[in-house]
């Protein structure tokens, strides 16, 4: 699957790349188990809306959360602190016991963290637990969770959130501040 999601991000990036100039958009495409998480800035509320299409008719896309923000596009600093708060985050993870690091995707735009992943609910509530001790500068976690329930594990994927209780089958987009 992360081949596929790889092909995922990159046809959305080359779409978005001929749709829109550097100057218009600032997107942060991550693709996990074909859901899709579009984080960054753009000029107005059309652009948020293409970007958004554009997204959703790619092959083998599931779903796509919008998150792009209208706002000015983000200066090189904040891409630099962005870069840094995801790295602290991943070594949050990484240095956590119980929490399967390697199968959770860390996105970081304008100092919101964004977490996606295939893990237990248990899981995934441990790693949102984990992180605002450890990111000083963290304004809010978002959760985009694939979770799974132990008794699930070996059926197709349901949606949870990490940062509150979700029942099967719900798609759940949470955020803390």
């Amino acid at each position: 699957m992360q081949i596929e999601d790889e092909a995922i991000e990159q046809r959305i990036n080359n779409a978005l790349a001929g749709r829109f100039g550097k100057d218009q958009i600032n997107v942060n495409v991550t693709a996990y188990n074909r859901q899709v998480l579009l984080a960054g800035q753009v000029l107005d509320e059309k652009s948020k809306a293409d970007a958004e299409a554009l997204a959703r008719v790619q092959q083998n896309v599931g779903n796509v959360f919008n998150e792009l923000e209208v706002r000015p596009i983000a200066t090189l600093s904040t891409r630099s602190n962005d870069t840094a708060l995801s790295g602290k985050v991943r070594a949050a993870l990484v240095a956590e016991q119980g929490v399967p690091s390697g199968t959770i995707r860390v996105t970081t735009e304008n100092s919101v963290v964004f977490l996606m992943g295939r893990v237990t609910a248990a899981e995934g509530d441990l790693a949102a637990r984990t992180l605002p001790d450890s990111a000083v500068s963290l304004l809010r976690v978002d959760s985009v969770a694939i979770g799974l329930t132990s008794s699930s594990l070996n059926t197709l994927p349901t949606f949870c959130c990490t940062l509150a209780s979700a029942s099967t089958s719900d798609l759940v987009l949470s955020s803390r501040t």
